[in-house]
Formats: C-alpha cells, structure tokens, sequence
C-alpha cells in the first residue's frame, strides 16, 4: 500500500476517534463538567486535525467547516453555555454524514 492508501486507512480511525470524543464531550456538558467539555473538545478538534491531514481533498473543506463548529462551540462553553447542546448535536451530525459518505474515503 502507498502512502495515500494509509492516509486514506487512517481516515475513518481519525473521524471515529472524533465521534467518541464528541460523545465524551455531550455527557461532560450535561454534567455541567465545563472544564473536562473543553478539553474534550481539544481532543476533538485535534482528531479533526489528523483526520483532515489523511483526507482526500474532496473532504477536506467539510472537516474544516467541522472544526471552525468545534472551536465556536469551545470559545463560547463559558460565555454563552446555553444552547450548545444543540450546536453538539448538530457537530455529531455533521461528522455522522461524512462518516457515511462513501466517496470520504477516496482519492482525487
């Protein structure tokens, strides 16, 4: 396997590691754990990150858009917590849809 077949590999690992840290991080919210949310939402992002250095192009822009929605909802966990349950939910969505998108996977 070439270099792009294991960047491509790593993907899925990448955005499924971010979908578990975004579980972690609604249930940390819940709790009202400000503090572990936010560092939660750090590993989050930081997943994102991985995963958008082994994406193919054609998914590189929605896994930006993904992270700017992560750091939004991190910048405003201590100024404007209310509602950012809903911007979570609307994170898991996002990364639910491009976890099943076929064509994520694939080369340019």
């Amino acid at each position: 396997i070439g270099v792009t077949g294991v960047q491509t590999c790593a993907l899925p690992i990448y955005l499924s590691r971010g979908l578990a840290h975004l579980s972690d991080a609604e249930v940390l919210l819940l709790s009202n754990d400000m503090a572990g949310t936010a560092q939660t939402l750090v590993l989050l992002d930081d997943a994102l990150q991985r995963a958008g250095m082994t994406a193919a192009s054609n998914v590189r822009d929605p896994i930006e858009q993904i992270r700017r929605d992560v750091v939004a909802v991190r910048q405003d966990l201590y100024m404007r917590p209310n509602g950012l349950d809903k911007r979570l939910r609307r994170v898991r969505q996002a990364l639910l849809t491009l976890i099943g998108n076929p064509n994520a996977t694939t080369s340019n």
